[in-house]
């Protein structure tokens, strides 16, 4: 929220000068200057272009893309200056031809490189695929979530069958290729369905198997990884993957407990006290319920829009609570 403040700020306020023999940035967070002598390159993400100094006592120069002389700016840079990030790329480009363990030969491993290439482009866009598939419109319901559980698990052998050729991580100074999108979505569309599908009572019983599954994958996935000798950039790799391994690991267990569930539901009754809607980026829909079972105090259960717009406050819902196959305890709504 800080950061979109200052950067919406810098937009309406800050000011960037190219003068005769040097530029500078005024912003939110203060003024920087360069000589044109000073000036390495320049890089840039989806937010900012940073020009980068050549010598050790200066500080870069971040300029907002916000800005309406943003793409101008950006083009006088590159007709002067190299693309630090362009450059990075060809410099790794031209490591990896150079590797003898991608192959013997410069021409073997251009083909290794190529095919390397082919295949993680393939694995994103089935992951890819199956992610939207599973998040959208999971039909078969069962098939979709196999299918989400088994993408990310081959991205790791795929990941080692490529000595690090194949990377998770997208960096747009890296030419290596990356199945980042194969990894990401399956992952978040499991969590997705395991938080949106089921009614958890007690999720107390889901961390141990959750940070099981994550640590496993974690393990498997550090284990002689080329990608993680990159220095600080590895880091953020690292920190990635664990979160969407936590994530696949608390969506395939709630999936495996619920949806495998064979238990004799014990049924409850309970008033709705409140019904309330919440909004962001999606609308979520919440009924408060007056206490039930092992439920002392009135709580709010998500609930699907059209469950949302069948009842009425005061109406009474009937509730259906199984033990769960991995006896992690929830429940079903009905009329």
């Amino acid at each position: 929220m800080f950061f979109g403040v200052v950067t919406f700020l810098d937009a309406i306020k800050g000011k960037f000068v190219i003068d005769f023999d040097r530029l500078y940035n005024v912003s939110t967070m203060g003024n920087r200057e360069l000589l044109f002598t000073e000036i390495k390159g320049y890089r840039t993400d989806d937010k900012y272009i940073y020009i980068e100094p050549n010598v050790p006592h200066r500080k870069k120069v971040k300029l907002t893309k916000y800005i309406s002389s943003a793409a101008e700016i950006e083009r006088w840079l590159g007709e002067r200056y190299p693309d630090l990030d362009r450059l990075k790329a060809e410099e790794e480009k031209e490591a990896i031809f150079a590797n003898d363990d991608f192959g013997f030969s410069p021409e073997e491993r251009s083909e290794k490189f190529n095919q390397a290439s082919s295949v993680a482009k393939t694995v994103n866009i089935i992951g890819g695929l199956i992610g939207a598939w599973t998040i959208f419109f999971p039909n078969p319901y069962e098939i979709a979530l196999w299918c989400c559980l088994a993408i990310p698990l081959l991205c790791i052998p795929v990941i080692k069958y490529y000595k690090g050729l194949i990377r998770i991580d997208k960096r747009k100074d890296s030419p290596y290729p990356s199945i980042f999108i194969a990894f990401l979505l399956p992952s978040a569309a499991v969590f997705l369905r395991g938080l949106l599908d089921y009614n958890i009572f007690d999720h107390t019983k889901i961390w141990i198997p959750m940070f099981v599954i994550a640590l496993l994958m974690t393990t498997v996935f550090f284990i002689k990884n080329a990608e993680l000798k990159s220095g600080k950039k590895a880091i953020g790799t690292v920190i990635a993957f664990i979160l969407f391994s936590l994530a696949y690991g608390f969506g395939s267990i709630i999936f495996l407990n619920c949806y495998y569930d064979r238990s004799a539901p014990k049924m409850f009754s309970s008033k709705i006290l409140n019904k309330r809607m919440s909004s962001g980026k999606t609308t979520s829909y919440y009924l408060e319920l007056e206490p039930w079972g092992e439920r002392k105090t009135a709580e709010d259960v998500d609930v699907s829009k059209d469950f949302y717009f069948e009842v009425n406050e005061n109406d009474t819902v009937n509730i259906y609570f199984m033990k769960g196959k991995l006896d992690i305890p929830w429940f079903e709504l009905s009329k």
